[in-house]
C-alpha cells in the first residue's frame, strides 16, 4: 500500500516539472521573440514610471515566513517599493503571520490569489522583482517567463537557465546553497536582484549595504502596532516569579510532522531538572505546546503562564521594547524564529534539520547539533520530510543532556561577560 508521504512526495515532483515545461515553452517563445526583434508587450502597455513591485516565492510554514518578513523590513527601510508580496500555499497563511506582515507592510497571497492578480491585469503595467527561494519549486521563474517589464533571481536547474541568463534580459541564476543560513540566503537573493537596477530609490542615499549589517538588525515593532496589554502581563509574570536566579526562555517545539526533529519527552524532563537548577525557566510556545504541561512532572518547577498566551504579534511587542533581554533555548520549532528575528540571544539545539541553513542569523547565537549537518532524510527543499527518521531518533538517544546544558552554559558564560 502506498504511504500518504510517497503520494505527497509525487505530487511534489510531479507538480515541478509540470513548471519547468511551462517553463521551457514560454522561454522558447521569448527566445524567438528576441530573435525576431519584436516586443512581448506594446510600450504604451507599460507606464513611464512603473510601480516597483517585490514578489518572493516562499512555500513553507511560518518559521520560514518570519525569516522573510525579517528580511523585507529590512530591505525595504533601505530600497523603495510600492508593494511587497510573500506568495505561498494557501495553507500556509494564518491570521497571525498575515497581521505580522501587514504591520511591516508585507502582503500574502496565495498562489491562486496572485494567480487572479495577473489574470485581473492588474500588475502587467509595473516593474516586478520575483525572487525563488526553492531550487525544485521555481515559480518565479515561470512568471518571469510571461512578464518582459521584470527581472528574476531563481536557482540554477536546467541547461537552459544558461541559455535564458546569456540571451535574455533580466534573468539571474545562482547555485542553491543548502548550508547558507536561510535569512541570509534570501538576503543575498533579493539584494542580489535590486543593487544593479536605477529604478529602485535607494532611501538611505547610499549604495553600500552590507550583509553584516542585516545579521545584526533586529526587527521592530512598530509603535502604532504596539499591544500594551500583552506586554504588561508578560512584565506581571516575570514580577510574580522575580529571583535571584536568572531567567531564561525554553522552547520544546512541538509538530504535527516530522517529531524526530525533537527530543523524547522523558530527554526534556531530564533536561529541564538540570537546567532549572541554575536558571528560572520560563517554558513557551503557541497551542500546540499547551498540551505537553500537562504531562510535566510536579517536582519540576518551571513557569507555565505563558504557554499558548500571545498571538505572533503580540511577542513581538513583548521583544522588541524588552526591560531585560531573556535568553531562549530552543529546539527546532517556529518560536525561535518569531524569538530569532527580534533578539539574537538563542542557543538553539538540532537534530534532523540541517543547523547551518536554520541556526539564527546572528553570530552571537549558539548552536548544538545532534547530528552534523543534519538528517540525509530529512531535506525539505528536495520534498523529503518523513514522519519517522531512526537516525535521528538514535542520535537522540546518543546525545547526553548534560553534554548539551555544559555547552549551553559556557555560551551563557560568554554572552554574559559580553554583556
Amino acid at each position: 500500500m502506498i504511504s500518504k508521504n510517497s503520494l505527497l512526495y509525487t505530487l511534489k515532483v510531479t507538480v515541478s516539472y509540470l513548471i519547468e515545461i511551462l517553463v521551457f515553452f514560454f522561454l522558447l517563445k521569448n527566445f524567438f521573440l528576441s530573435l525576431s526583434k519584436l516586443k512581448f508587450f506594446k510600450k504604451d502597455n507599460i507606464k513611464n514610471d512603473p510601480e516597483n513591485i517585490l514578489v518572493i516565492f516562499k512555500s513553507g510554514t511560518m518559521g520560514d515566513h518570519l525569516l522573510c518578513i525579517d528580511c523585507l523590513s529590512f530591505i525595504k527601510n533601505i530600497y523603495q517599493f510600492e508593494k511587497i508580496y510573500i506568495i505561498c500555499r494557501e495553507k500556509s497563511k494564518s491570521k497571525q503571520i498575515i497581521q505580522l506582515a501587514s504591520e511591516h507592510d508585507v502582503r500574502f497571497q496565495s498562489y491562486i490569489q496572485f494567480l487572479n492578480l495577473i489574470l485581473r491585469k492588474k500588475l502587467w503595467q509595473n516593474k516586478l522583482f520575483f525572487i525563488d527561494t526553492e531550487p525544485n519549486f521555481r515559480v518565479g521563474l515561470l512568471f518571469k517567463s510571461i512578464f518582459k517589464n521584470s527581472s528574476l533571481v531563481s536557482n540554477k536547474r536546467l541547461p537552459l537557465d544558461l541559455l535564458s541568463q546569456r540571451f535574455l534580459e533580466g534573468y539571474t541564476y545562482n547555485k542553491y546553497e543548502p548550508n547558507m543560513q536561510e535569512g541570509i540566503y534570501i538576503y543575498k537573493a533579493i539584494f542580489q536582484s535590486i543593487q544593479n537596477d536605477s529604478s529602485i530609490i535607494d532611501t538611505r542615499n547610499s549604495t553600500n549595504v552590507f550583509l553584516q549589517e542585516f545579521k545584526n538588525k533586529k526587527l521592530i515593532q512598530p509603535k502604532k502596532h504596539f499591544n500594551s496589554g500583552a506586554y504588561d502581563y508578560h512584565q506581571y509574570i516575570l514580577n510574580k516569579y522575580k529571583s535571584e536566579k536568572d531567567f531564561i526562555y525554553l522552547y520544546y517545539g512541538c509538530s504535527g510532522k516530522a517529531l524526530h526533529r525533537l527530543p523524547p519527552f522523558s530527554w526534556f524532563i531530564d533536561f529541564i531538572s538540570i537546567l532549572e537548577k541554575e536558571f528560572q525557566v520560563i517554558l513557551v510556545g503557541g497551542t500546540l505546546e499547551s498540551e505537553y504541561i500537562k504531562n510535566i512532572p510536579s517536582n519540576i518547577k518551571v513557569i507555565t503562564e505563558l504557554i499558548g498566551k500571545f498571538s505572533l504579534s503580540e511577542w513581538s511587542s513583548i521583544l522588541s521594547y524588552p526591560e531585560k533581554i531573556i535568553p531562549l533555548i530552543s529546539f527546532d520549532g517556529g518560536f525561535s524564529h518569531i524569538y530569532g528575528i527580534h533578539q539574537n540571544l538563542i542557543y538553539q539545539i538540532f537534530c534532523s534539520s540541517n543547523s547551518k541553513k536554520w541556526r539564527n542569523k546572528s553570530d552571537i547565537s549558539g548552536v548544538f547539533s545532534c547530528l552534523k549537518g543534519g538528517s540525509p532524510i530529512y531535506k525539505p527543499y528536495e520534498f523529503r520530510v518523513p514522519e519517522n527518521c531512526d537516525l535521528s531518533n538514535n542520535a537522540w538517544l546518543n546525545t547526553n543532556y548534560k553534554k548539551v546544558f555544559e555547552d549551553f552554559f559556557s555560551w551563557y558564560k560568554h554572552i554574559k561577560i559580553k554583556d
